[in-house]
């Protein structure tokens, strides 16, 4: 099996790890911004309105915004840091597997420190959760 096949089946294995921790922590900035950018957009272009009524209304684009979206942006950002984190393991250097380590905790620990408070900005995953539900 082939480099990236091997990469593609790790981030998919992966990235409920990305997804779970953008919804269980609002607070999380980088996670919950990019889960709800396709919110914001849809909001932008005038097909979102507050309330029940819109779910009911335009299922493929509320399915669309609270699942798929989140999932595409959990999956890519597990495969780029799993890419990065491999390209470091096989350099073949001394330390080279200790600094992918390294580098897989700074994401996660990254994404867990840049904390804001929650729905307080207008790409706001949790926000538009919140207003929806």
């Amino acid at each position: 099996m082939g480099r990236k096949k091997k990469l593609l089946i790790i981030s998919l294995v992966f990235s409920p790890i990305f997804y779970l921790l953008g919804l269980l922590q609002p607070q999380a900035v980088l996670l919950d911004a990019p889960f709800g950018l396709a919110f914001y957009i849809a909001d932008l272009s005038g097909r979102w309105q507050p309330g029940l009524l819109w779910v009911i209304n335009h299922r493929f684009l509320a399915i669309f915004c609270g699942l798929v979206w989140p999932l595409i942006v959990s999956m890519l950002l597990c495969y780029i840091t799993t890419s990065m984190a491999s390209k470091i393991w096989f350099e073949g250097k001394k330390h080279s597997r200790w600094c992918a380590a390294l580098f897989i905790i700074a994401v996660f620990g990254l994404i867990l420190i840049v904390r804001v408070k929650p729905a307080s900005y207008d790409v706001s995953y949790h926000g538009y959760w919140i207003v929806n539900y």
